[in-house]
């Protein structure tokens, strides 16, 4: 009958060291998915009295091309179609993201 030696005892710091390599990547992960959707997601509130000065298109991957509707607060981001702003008109812009703002909702004022 063979006989298995003892395992040599643990330092006691490395159950710790441990346990941090293995959260450290994961809370890294969550991190940046939280960073993601917030940058995509969070609600930025409204704007008001925007008066739309252009248009322009973002080429997107696979056909997919961003609406770009510039105005008086701002460039912002939409997937609306570009038939819903007219040039020269004033709107309120309901929008969300933190990185580039996408327009949600788009109401003519004036």
């Amino acid at each position: 009958m063979t006989s298995v030696p003892p395992t040599a005892p643990r330092k006691p710091g490395s159950r710790v060291r441990t346990v941090l390599l293995r959260l450290i990547p994961l809370a890294v992960v969550l991190l940046v998915l939280g960073g993601f959707i917030a940058s995509t997601y969070v609600p930025m509130g409204t704007v008001t009295e925007c008066i739309v000065t252009g248009h322009g298109v973002e080429p997107g991957g696979k056909g997919f091309d961003t609406l770009i509707v510039e105005s008086t607060c701002g460039d912002f981001h939409t997937s609306m179609p570009k038939s819903a702003f007219t040039v020269g008109d004033q709107y309120s812009f309901e929008l969300r993201g933190i990185h580039k703002p996408n327009i949600v909702d788009a109401t003519r004022t004036g």
